[in-house]
């Protein structure tokens, strides 16, 4: 399936008259379908915590917190957005594997008591700052087929998952689990199954070593399509479930796990608008009000490719989209199949709402999309 826009071109322009462009239309209706289809795809028998730094913005947090979701938090701020709204701790996960030791200190005081580590000197600074706790270990996996390898950063050797296991144990820390993360946007649900696989193996050989372990996060990476398509979730999700089933389930093993990108992506449209044009070494240049520094930064940070829609038929060419600012790194794409615009035509852009306005910045004074909220 392809995200597809939440918003008409007769409906944008409509809008446009009254809000300047650019602005980010998002549908409520469509945070709580992902929701709970995500959830019925995993047979409701996993804990979802919304990964807020997909997309923080209040009226997200509101919709999962009215559902009776959770929330993964990577950070202080993030966390206090959350506890603004009255969330309460234990919906609340903390999945950052390297901390400030203030940042630990900080969460412990806040209520939350189980953090999550993969090396020794994190052992060291939790077991100091947040005596007594309970702790996960982050497992690295392959990360073969995910648009961004998760792995790169974080997450424990294997063969090293006893040892700090049992170091835990001995600076006084009560471990817990495994947490894994299998990359950003996922297209293979062989990925989940592997790592399920590897941490039931890890679950064993801590049982036989006196560490009896009872939680098991899966991460994020859930797809869905740009301008790629991906299998719908059911069909996604069907051997990961199997794979739980058969290898956790029956040990009585809570599992989570903290989506991000299912959950807000295609709920938002970006209604844009050409403000220039030109040929430059025969090839259409386009120039748009949103850009790299703003809703598109998800094509840096991201390796977000985007379904860019216009109202124009005709022959299509191979065009530059550029975005407003001074910089000539601000180029959205450089070959991208074009029909002829003018001045003022309307772009929308689906999919736009994981990792494109959470990173976006006012480089150059210009703003940052505005939120429009509809149904």
């Amino acid at each position: 399936m392809l995200a597809k826009p939440n918003i008409s071109f007769t409906e944008a322009k409509a809008l446009s008259k009254g809000i300047e462009t650019p602005f980010l239309v998002v549908s409520k209706k469509k945070i709580e379908e992902n929701y709970t289809r995500l959830n019925l795809a995993l047979k409701k028998r996993v804990g979802l915590f919304y990964a807020v730094k997909a997309n923080p913005i209040i009226e997200i947090i509101e919709i999962i917190k009215n559902i009776g979701g959770g929330f993964e938090v990577s950070s202080i701020e993030e966390f206090r957005l959350v506890m603004d709204l009255n969330i309460s701790s234990d919906k609340i996960f903390y999945s950052t594997p390297v901390k400030k030791k203030s940042e630990i200190s900080y969460f412990c005081k806040q209520g939350i008591d189980l953090f999550v580590f993969d090396n020794e000197a994190e052992i060291e600074k939790i077991a100091q700052c947040a005596p007594k706790s309970q702790v996960m270990l982050r497992i690295q996996t392959k990360g073969n087929n995910s648009l961004i390898n998760l792995s790169f950063k974080f997450g424990a050797e294997p063969k090293d998952a006893l040892y700090l296991l049992e170091r835990g144990k001995e600076m006084g820390l009560y471990p817990r689990g495994l947490c894994f993360h299998v990359g950003s946007q996922c297209f293979c649900p062989q990925s989940y199954i592997d790592a399920i696989k590897l941490c039931h193996e890890i679950f064993k050989v801590a049982d036989s070593r006196g560490i009896h372990l009872d939680l098991l996060n899966i991460g994020g990476g859930f797809p869905i399509g740009y301008r790629k398509q991906v299998p719908d979730i059911d069909i996604f999700c069907k051997p990961i479930n199997e794979a739980l089933k058969h290898y956790f389930y029956s040990n009585n093993v809570e599992v989570v796990a903290e989506p991000g990108r299912f959950i807000c992506a295609d709920a938002f449209t970006l209604v844009a608008k050409v403000i220039g044009k030109s040929i430059r070494n025969n090839k259409p240049w386009y120039y748009m009000d949103d850009g790299l520094y703003g809703s598109f930064s998800g094509r840096v940070y991201d390796k977000g490719d985007y379904l860019i829609l216009t109202e124009k038929d005709g022959y299509k060419t191979p065009s530059v989209l550029a975005g407003p600012t001074c910089d000539s790194f601000d180029v959205i794409y450089k070959d991208y199949d074009l029909p002829n615009l003018n001045i003022d035509d309307l772009i929308l852009v689906p999919g736009m709402g994981a990792y494109t306005i959470a990173s976006a910045s006012t480089f150059n004074g210009f703003k940052r999309a505005k939120i429009l909220v509809v149904d």
